[in-house]
């Protein structure tokens, strides 16, 4: 079988490969062509056993210690996740809508919103099918939830607060405000769908562990059949440290601001349409 990284001109880009599995497999097989395991059985040999090894490897393990795959779910997410506001209940502890008019004062609670993250699921090739070790974070992650910065007319209460989980506001009139009115919501973000195209992720490789099937004989008579493990860096095999596969990423993702944001909105009432798309 002709590996597809086998076929790619040398034009100083990374090393391409079709999967993690076949990237494992490219090593193993570089490792058996260094003859690594017949290798290691010598090494490894018992004294006064003499050493009847092949180069024969029983299982390997790729070692990723690097991966921009973090940041190619985020960067995706932000560019492509839908944005909507929302003044439900169900993430609004405040009033949508209280106006403002001489003589009143509204002093509102705005509270942190304790379910702000529903889902953050992402799912992608998955390293149990190629027996890869990662460490730096890679199974199981999710998109970094980040939270679209207020502008405009818009604040967005809590910033800043840390730790606490509710704060008042006071919204007053003055002759300079005049009558207005103020329009509590959430900012809500999603995504469901697969990345379109498939994400070149960058993969760094530490190490492939091998484990050699070794065979040893004592007198003639006496056979023994260890296995016996090496780590092999990627130096040793002449292989490039950094390759790229083309990754494929779900995105199931749902979730709203922790904190409401309101908007100062003079001249009108509570009694006025509210159109939650206009503001900005």
């Amino acid at each position: 079988m002709v590996l597809s990284s086998q076929v790619i001109a040398d034009t100083g880009e990374l090393k391409r490969y079709a999967s993690l599995a076949e990237l494992k497999q490219a090593l193993q097989a570089l490792a058996l062509t260094k003859g690594i395991a017949g290798s290691t059985c010598a090494a490894k040999r018992i004294p006064k056993f003499v050493n009847k090894s092949g180069n024969r490897i029983v299982s390997s393990k790729m070692v990723i210690i690097g991966t921009n795959y973090q940041d190619l779910v985020n960067d995706y997410f932000t560019e492509h996740r839908k944005i909507e506001k929302t003044n439900d209940s169900q993430y609004l502890d405040s009033p949508p809508c209280f106006g403002i008019v001489e003589g009143i004062t509204q002093h509102p609670t705005f509270c942190r919103n304790e379910e702000a993250t529903h889902s953050t699921t992402v799912t992608s090739e998955s390293s149990a099918t190629a027996n890869v070790s990662f460490s730096v974070p890679y199974t199981g992650i999710g998109v970094q939830t980040s939270y679209t910065s207020t502008s405009g007319s818009s604040t967005q209460h809590g910033g800043s607060t840390g730790v606490v989980s509710e704060a008042t506001e006071e919204f007053s009139w003055t002759e300079g405000t005049g009558d207005y009115r103020v329009v509590a919501f959430v900012n809500r973000y999603s995504l469901a769908q697969k990345a379109d195209p498939n994400q070149d992720v960058e993969y760094t490789i530490g190490s492939i562990h091998t484990l050699a099937d070794c065979h040893y004989v004592y007198q003639s008579y006496t056979n023994f059949h260890p296995h016996h493990g090496a780590i092999t860096s990627m130096a040793q095999l002449g292989h490039p440290t950094k390759v790229v596969i083309a990754t494929p990423i779900d995105y199931n993702v749902s979730y709203v601001d922790e904190w409401p944001s309101y908007v100062k909105q003079a001249g009108k009432t509570c009694q006025d349409p509210v159109n939650l798309n206009e503001i900005k």
